[in-house]
């Protein structure tokens, strides 16, 4: 009879705690990529910088696996911004982001957040807030949940041109 404190994996015995479900996956997205059958999740999102007129977004697929730093470092390029001035995230109350005392606002680590651990659900957003003097705000909205058999980062559509600040 199998303990109630383990449970079995593809004949492997494991203790049952927190990181027993992100290890099973782990165990079975190995098995599928060793065997050449892997189809991968994407998240595809669509950002859109606040108060643009006319609009100015972009449209990326990433891993849903991504931490907050790597989307951050994603919408940099995507958007033509140049990566020089400070940057957050927002999700409802709690913000991500490096931390520091001095903002004087507690921030979860950007490092350490993956991207399906705030956005889980179609049409969920989070905020990416660029530049803090001209605070310019992204909306990010989860728009599908594709599966695909590229990996990588991919700008699949887009309109309007950000300027170029430095």
């Amino acid at each position: 009879m199998e303990p109630a404190a383990s449970r079995c994996i593809d004949n492997v015995r494991l203790p049952l705690n927190s990181g027993v479900m992100r290890l099973e996956r782990n165990i079975r997205t190995t098995i599928k990529k060793m065997d050449g059958l892997m189809s991968t999740d994407v998240f595809r999102l669509k950002v859109t910088l606040r108060g643009s007129r006319p609009p100015i977004w972009r449209r990326v697929e990433v891993q849903p696996d991504l931490t907050l730093f790597q989307l951050h470092q994603v919408l940099q390029r995507a958007m033509g911004w140049t990566d020089s001035h400070l940057h957050q995230f927002w999700r409802g109350e709690t913000c991500y982001g490096s931390p520091d005392a001095e903002f004087g606002t507690r921030r979860e680590s950007e490092r350490r957040t993956r991207l399906d651990e705030v956005l889980h659900r179609v049409k969920e957003r989070i905020v990416y807030e660029y530049d803090f003097g001209d605070s310019w705000e992204h909306d990010v909205v989860l728009e599908a949940i594709c599966s695909t058999s590229e990996t990588g980062v991919h700008v699949i559509d887009g309109r309007g041109h950000v300027l170029r600040k430095t």
